[in-house]
C-alpha cells in the first residue's frame, strides 16, 4: 500500500490555481510539462474544469508544452481505478429486489409485495453507506452489541438478503463496489495527486492507495495547522469541531426567511466598495428554496444568476411525462389520464384534435373515477364533447402499447416496450440542440435512454408501473446542465464554494441542519451503530464543515455569510453553530443580533424599490412603456379576477388581458400554494367518497383524510419523496386531524357534502348595466346541503396560516378588496340553489383552535354592495382604466418589474470589501 505524502499549499489565495502551480512545478521538464501519468482527484466535477483551465492558462504563460492529466471527481475515484466497472444503481437495487422477492420475510414483515422497491431503495442506500468504510452488512452485525439485540436480528437479516443479493448480481453478469474492489490489485496510477479531499472514506483510500504507485495530497491549509489533518491529509473533525474560525463578526448578517435572506445577500454585494463582476462572485446557496429567492430578487435588480446546479430531470418534460405514465400504468384513473392528456408532448402528439376543457366536462359529468380499460365502453360524450374523448384515450393507450397489457415479468422485459412509447412520443432528430429548449430535451432524452440501457441487466419480476417507476426514482435527481452565461452570477452548492475561484462570495442558509450539514437517517442503521462502524455521522459533518468555511474565509477577497430565521413556511430555524466559534464578546453580540424581532444593525445597505425609468400613466408613476393590447377586453371573468383589479388594476391588465404569466420552477419542496393543493386534494378525494362523505364521528374522518393524503401524496411525489416534502406532509396530517372536529360537528347538525370541486359548465351569466352581460366562472371546493332544512352551504377551503375570517379577507374597513365567495352563489343559479345560501369558509391553519368552519355573516344587502362592486370593475375595465398600480400593487417578481419595482440604491455606510 502507497503512503501519502502531505504538501500544504496554504489557503490565501484559490485553492485551485496554488494546486494548477504546484503541479506544473513539479512536472516540468525540457520544456513540456507532462502529466500524463498523474490522476488528479478533486472534491468535484466543477473543480476539475477550472483546474484543467489554470493548467492550461499557466502552460500558455511560461510557453510549455501541456500534456494533460485525468483529472477525476474523488466520488468517482474508485469508479475509475476498478475495472471491470461496477454495476449502476438501478442494477444494484433490482439485486437486492431480487432477495427481498425470494426472501419475503426474512429482513422485515412487508405491508405487501409492492413495498418490496421501497425497501429495496433503503437496503442499496444502507449498503452504499457501509460500503464507503469498506463494510458489509454482516461486518455491521458483527459489531452490535449484546445490548442491541433488535439492532442485530436486522443486520443478521440484512446479511443473509446480502448473499442472494450478491448471487443475483453474479448472474447478472454484474458486481457491487466490494465485490470488484476485493478483486482489484494491481497498481494502474503512476501518481495519484489529491487536491484538498474535505473526506474520504476508508474504501477510497484503500482503492486509491492500492492503484497508485505514488500518492500525494496537496492540503488547502497552512503547514502551522498541521495537527488538525489526518495522515492523509483530510480535515480530523475532532480538531475542527470547536476550534475558532477566521470569520469577522462584521462579515455576518441574520434576515428573516428566504425572502429577506435573498435580500440582504444582494445587499451584501451592494455594500462592497469594489463591486465585483459576475466572474468575480458566487453566492452559496445550501436549499432550493433559497437558491430561487436569490434568482428572484436578483431578477428584480437587473442581476442575472445562473444555478450551476441545473435543472433536475424531474423538472424537465421528459421527467413529468414518465411520472405521469407510472402513475397511470398503477392505477388508470380519469385523474391521472387527464393529467397524461395535459402533458404538453403527449398533447402535441394529438396534433390539436381534443380541447382538453371538454375532457374535464366530460369526467365531470360522468362521474368516471375507475375508467373501463376499453374506452369503447365508456359512457357516449355529448355533442359538445365530442369523440375526441374517447379518441385521445385511445390513442395514449396506443402510445403505451404493450406496457398496459404486460403483467410481472423480467424488468428487462419491459424495456423494449418502455423504449417504443418514448420513440412513439420523441424523435431526438427533431430538436434543435442549438436551442436552450432544444438542448434540455435532448440532454434529457440522453440521461433516460443511458439509465434505460443500465437496467437491461436486471431479470427480477416486477410489473410495467414498477418499471417505469424505478427509471423516474433513477433519474429523478440527475440534472441537465444550466446553459452557459459568463454574465451570470453563479449559484452554488456548499462543497463546491470553497474551491471556486470567485473572489467574493455570499453564503446565505448559514443555519443548524444546513450548515453544518445533518447526516440523513437510515432507517437500518441507526445513529448509534453508525457512530460505532465509524460512518460519517453529524459530528463529522459538523467538523468537515468548520473547516470548510475557514478556507473560504481566508482563499476569498470578500465573504459575508447570511442566516434566516425560518422557512418560507414560517417554522423557525436556528443560526449555525459555526457562527459562534469566536471570543466570547463576539460570540455575546452575534447572539443578541441573532435573536433579535428588528433587522439586523449591520444591514445598512438597503434595495430601495423604485421605479425604473419609464413614463408617467394615470399619476401613479413610472411603469416600463407597454402598449394596450390591440384585443377585446375580457369576456368571461375567473371570480378571483375582481381581487386583483381592486388591488391593482395593472397587475389584472397584464395577468388577465395580456394574459401574461410568470414561470415558475419546483424548489424540492411545496411552497405555500402546492402544499394547499395537497390538502385540497385529499379534501376532493374525501368528498368524492360515497362512504367517507357520510361520515360523524371525528375519529373516522380523521382516518379517512389521513388515508386520502398519504394517497394524494403518493401520486405526486411518490412512495419515497424528499424529506422537506414528508415533513410537509405530516403537519398536513396534523391540520386535517384538527379539521376532522370541526367536519364532525358540522356533519352532526345535517350537513352533507353533495359536491366537490364544481363548476357550471360554460360559467354562468352575470348582467352588467350599460353593456352585453359576462360570464363568471370558477371552481367551487365544496357544495354541501342541509338534510333538515333543505339549504345549501357553499363552502371554499383555507389553508393559510393567518385563518381570517371570510369578512376580514373580502372586506377591508366596509370597502369590498376580494369578491369571491359572494359571486360562487352566482354560479350555483342553474342547480336551482336559494338566491342566498350559506357562505362559509373551511379553516385548516396549523393553529387547533382556530381550526374551524366559519360562516360569513354577510345581509343581502351586503352581497347586493359586492354584486354591485363587480359590475362597476366590469365597467371601469370596459373604460380602458386599466393601468393604475392601485393602492397595493405587485412588487416582486416579473411582474413587480413591469410595473415599476427594483433598482438597487445602496444607502448607509459602504461595506469595505475586505
Amino acid at each position: 500500500m502507497t503512503t501519502p505524502k502531505r504538501v500544504f499549499i496554504g489557503w490565501d489565495s484559490p485553492v485551485l490555481e496554488r494546486a494548477a502551480r504546484w503541479l506544473i512545478e513539479h512536472h516540468d521538464t525540457d520544456g513540456t510539462i507532462d502529466l500524463g501519468d498523474t490522476l488528479v482527484l478533486v472534491p468535484a466535477a466543477r473543480a476539475g474544469r477550472w483546474l484543467e483551465g489554470y493548467l492550461i492558462d499557466l502552460a500558455s504563460e511560461m510557453r510549455r508544452l501541456l500534456i494533460p492529466p485525468r483529472v477525476v471527481p474523488l466520488a468517482r475515484a474508485i469508479d475509475e481505478l476498478v475495472s471491470p466497472s461496477i454495476a449502476p444503481p438501478g442494477v444494484r437495487i433490482g439485486a437486492w429486489h431480487e432477495a427481498l422477492r425470494q426472501h419475503p420475510g426474512v429482513a422485515v414483515s412487508l405491508a405487501s409485495a409492492g413495498d418490496r422497491w421501497s425497501w429495496a431503495h433503503a437496503l442499496q442506500r444502507s449498503a452504499d453507506a457501509l460500503a464507503g468504510q469498506g463494510l458489509t452488512f454482516a461486518d455491521a452485525a458483527n459489531a452490535s452489541s449484546a445490548a442491541d439485540d433488535d439492532d442485530r436480528v436486522r443486520l443478521a437479516a440484512c446479511a443473509e438478503l446480502e448473499q442472494t443479493y450478491r448471487a443475483a448480481l453474479t448472474a447478472w453478469d454484474a458486481a457491487d463496489v466490494l465485490m470488484r474492489t476485493a478483486a482489484q490489485s494491481e497498481a494502474r496510477v503512476e501518481h495519484a495527486v489529491l487536491v484538498a479531499p474535505p473526506e474520504l472514506g476508508a474504501l477510497a483510500r484503500k482503492t486509491i492507495s492500492a492503484a497508485a504507485t505514488r500518492l500525494t495530497t496537496l492540503v488547502a491549509a497552512p503547514e502551522a495547522l498541521e495537527a488538525r489533518f489526518d495522515a492523509w491529509g483530510v480535515p480530523a473533525p475532532a480538531e475542527w469541531i470547536n476550534a475558532d474560525l477566521p470569520l469577522l463578526t462584521e462579515h455576518i448578517r441574520f434576515a428573516r426567511d428566504p425572502d429577506d435572506q435573498a435580500q440582504c445577500a444582494w445587499e451584501c454585494v451592494a455594500s462592497l466598495e469594489a463591486q465585483p463582476s459576475a466572474r468575480e462572485l458566487s453566492i452559496g446557496v445550501l436549499d432550493a428554496a433559497s437558491a430561487s429567492a436569490v434568482a428572484r430578487v436578483g431578477d428584480r435588480h437587473r442581476v442575472r444568476t445562473r444555478d450551476a446546479s441545473g435543472r433536475t430531470i424531474r423538472l424537465t418534460a421528459v421527467g413529468a411525462l414518465l411520472n405521469r405514465v407510472a402513475e397511470f400504468l398503477r392505477d388508470e384513473t380519469a385523474v391521472h389520464l387527464g393529467e397524461l392528456l395535459r402533458h404538453p408532448d403527449i398533447e402535441r402528439s394529438l396534433a390539436g384534435t381534443l380541447r382538453l376543457d371538454t375532457v374535464d366536462g366530460y369526467f365531470a359529468r360522468t362521474s368516471l373515477a375507475r375508467l373501463p380499460t376499453d374506452p369503447r365502453r365508456w359512457p357516449a360524450p355529448t355533442a359538445r364533447e365530442g369523440e375526441g374523448v374517447i379518441e385521445s384515450a385511445q390513442h395514449v393507450r396506443s402510445l403505451l402499447g404493450a406496457l398496459l397489457e404486460e403483467g410481472p415479468a423480467p424488468l428487462t422485459d419491459h424495456i423494449e416496450s418502455l423504449m417504443r412509447f418514448l420513440g412513439s412520443v420523441y424523435d431526438i432528430r427533431a430538436f434543435d440542440a442549438s436551442t436552450p429548449s432544444g438542448r434540455t430535451y435532448v440532454r434529457a432524452l440522453e440521461s433516460v435512454a443511458s439509465s434505460i440501457e443500465a437496467l437491461r441487466g436486471v431479470r427480477t419480476p416486477c410489473t410495467a408501473a414498477e418499471t417505469v417507476a424505478l427509471l423516474v426514482a433513477l433519474v429523478a435527481e440527475r440534472a441537465v446542465p444550466p446553459e452557459p452565461d459568463e454574465r451570470a452570477v453563479e449559484l452554488l452548492g456548499w462543497l463546491e464554494l470553497a474551491t471556486d475561484p470567485a473572489p467574493v462570495c455570499v453564503l446565505c442558509d448559514a443555519s443548524e441542519g444546513r450548515l453544518p450539514s445533518r447526516a440523513g437517517l437510515d432507517p437500518l442503521l441507526p445513529p448509534h451503530m453508525a457512530e460505532r462502524l465509524g460512518l460519517p455521522g453529524d459530528a463529522s459533518r459538523a467538523g468537515r464543515d468548520a473547516y470548510l468555511l475557514a478556507l473560504m474565509s481566508s482563499s476569498k477577497r470578500a465573504l459575508r455569510v447570511v442566516s434566516c430565521a425560518s422557512t418560507s413556511e414560517g417554522d423557525p430555524l436556528s443560526p449555525s453553530r459555526l457562527l459562534f466559534r469566536a471570543s466570547d464578546g463576539e460570540v455575546l453580540g452575534r447572539l443578541e443580533r441573532a435573536t433579535s424581532d428588528a433587522r439586523d444593525p449591520l444591514r445598512t445597505t438597503r434595495l430601495a424599490e423604485v421605479p425604473d425609468q419609464g413614463h408617467s400613466v394615470n399619476g401613479f408613476g413610472a411603469m416600463p412603456t407597454i402598449e394596450r393590447a390591440d384585443r377585446a377586453e375580457p369576456e368571461t371573468w375567473p371570480v378571483t379576477s375582481f381581487r386583483r383589479y381592486l388591488a391593482s388594476p395593472y397587475a389584472f391588465y397584464v395577468s388577465n388581458v395580456l394574459r401574461r404569466r410568470e414561470q415558475r420552477e419546483s424548489a424540492g419542496e411545496l411552497d405555500p400554494a402546492a402544499f394547499g393543493d395537497l390538502l385540497h386534494e385529499a379534501l376532493r378525494r374525501f368528498g368524492e367518497d360515497d362512504q367517507a362523505r357520510h361520515l360523524l364521528d371525528e375519529t373516522e374522518i380523521a382516518s379517512a383524510m389521513g388515508a386520502f393524503l398519504h394517497d394524494a401524496a403518493n401520486s405526486a411525489h411518490g412512495s419515497d419523496p424528499p424529506t422537506s416534502v414528508w415533513l410537509q406532509v405530516e403537519q398536513g396530517l396534523m391540520r386535517l386531524r384538527f379539521f376532522a372536529k370541526a367536519q364532525a360537528l358540522w356533519a352532526q347538525s345535517g350537513w352533507r357534502i353533495e359536491r366537490v370541486e364544481w363548476s357550471p359548465e360554460g360559467g354562468a351569466t352575470f348582467e352588467v348595466p350599460g353593456g352585453h352581460p359576462i360570464t363568471l366562472t370558477g371552481k367551487i371546493d365544496r357544495l354541501d346541503r342541509n338534510l333538515e332544512t333543505g339549504a345549501h352551504a357553499i363552502i371554499d377551503y383555507k389553508t393559510g396560516k393567518d385563518a381570517k375570517t371570510p369578512d376580514k379577507s373580502h372586506r377591508v374597513k366596509g370597502e369590498w378588496r376580494d369578491l369571491q365567495l359572494p359571486l360562487y352563489r352566482h354560479l350555483t343559479a342553474s342547480l336551482g340553489i336559494e338566491e342566498h345560501p350559506t357562505l362559509a369558509y373551511a379553516l385548516l391553519p396549523p393553529d387547533e383552535q382556530k381550526t374551524q368552519m366559519e360562516i360569513a355573516r354577510w345581509t343581502p344587502e351586503d352581497l347586493n354592495e359586492a354584486d354591485a362592486c363587480a359590475r362597476s370593475v366590469v365597467q371601469r375595465v370596459r373604460a380602458g382604466e386599466e393601468f393604475g398600480l392601485g393602492d397595493r400593487p405587485v412588487k416582486r417578481g416579473v411582474l413587480g418589474a413591469l410595473s415599476g419595482f427594483g433598482l438597487i440604491d445602496a444607502g448607509g455606510a459602504a461595506e469595505d470589501a475586505s
